[in-house]
């Protein structure tokens, strides 16, 4: 797990204590957005021009250097808030 870490080919979802492959294989220094399904553990990484922007730009301001950044968001994905409405 280590070196797949290192190579940048999967995320550790800090919430979950889990793992996720990266959409950006061997981008070592990127920003990813996680949605992460409370019902159905399905994990979604999103790669937002916009939001990289905003935070490389707050980076940039306060002179850190980073080596990862990984944002997650919880909460029930399409699939499970359609079964939930429909077992109503």
């Amino acid at each position: 797990m280590d070196f797949l870490l290192e190579q940048g080919f999967i995320h550790r979802v800090e919430s979950t204590n889990s793992f996720v492959s990266c959409c950006s294989f061997g981008e070592h220094k990127h920003y990813s957005h996680l949605l992460i399904c409370d019902k159905c553990g399905n994990v979604v990484e999103l790669q937002d021009d916009i939001l990289i922007a905003l935070l490389n730009s707050n980076v940039e301001k306060h002179g850190f250097q980073f080596s990862n950044h990984v944002i997650e968001t919880h909460g029930t994905c399409q699939t499970c808030s359609s079964l939930e409405e429909s077992n109503k």
